[in-house]
């Protein structure tokens, strides 16, 4: 059964309201709508930023795939880079003593650092397929 209002059943509900605890208490029903809005804004407003969160993740997931089908030879290679990176941080954060004593990656750190190393061959995508098929000599003419 559900009641749309508990401080007013409909008569021919089982059910009745004892105010009792609420004149003891010297509590009103009213006091509660502004906490009860501010904790709806608070819920909508978490989750549009998952939502956002979600969005991004799917966006940089979209901008790893555009690098590595450029070249079937890295394919995998920004995962494994954001993998190492990460480890390293997680790593540096359990340090107790020394120069990195006090660093410390948060969660939200720890994410954006993933997100920079995943996209950090992001530049490829705009580099022409004819300047990449020539990378090599490029390289080579670079170190004579």
């Amino acid at each position: 059964m559900r009641i749309a209002d508990a401080y007013a059943p409909d008569r021919v509900s089982p059910y009745r309201f004892n105010d009792a605890f609420d004149r003891a208490g010297h509590y009103r029903r009213a006091d509660l709508a502004p906490l009860a809005s501010q904790a709806a804004v608070a819920l909508e407003n978490a989750r549009l930023v998952e939502a956002i969160q979600d969005l991004f993740e799917t966006f940089v997931r979209a901008s790893v795939k555009a690098i590595e089908v450029r070249d079937a030879a890295t394919q995998g290679h920004s995962e494994r880079i954001a993998a190492l990176t990460v480890a390293r941080a997680v790593t540096l954060n359990g340090i107790g003593s020394g120069p990195f004593a006090d660093a410390h990656f948060s969660a939200d750190h720890l994410r954006d650092l993933r997100y920079a190393s995943l996209l950090y061959d992001f530049g490829k995508v705009a580099v022409p397929e004819y300047l990449r098929s020539h990378l090599a000599e490029l390289v080579n003419l670079a170190d004579r």
